[in-house]
């Protein structure tokens, strides 16, 4: 899980939108991912990237 959420964070640090960084990194659905984000990031998906840009 945690090497699946880097590969996201990392994704979203280059721009990629949440719900294809969630894809590409194999998890099932983006609500999936948001929730395993938040709890091991403390912040959503889309916030992350957007405090990334």
């Amino acid at each position: 899980m945690h090497r699946r959420l880097e590969a996201a964070r990392i994704m979203l640090a280059r721009g990629t939108s949440p719900a294809l960084a969630a894809a590409s990194a194999g998890f099932y659905d983006q609500s999936h991912f948001t929730c395993h984000f938040k709890k091991a990031f403390g912040t959503t998906p889309r916030r992350y990237a957007d405090a990334c840009r």
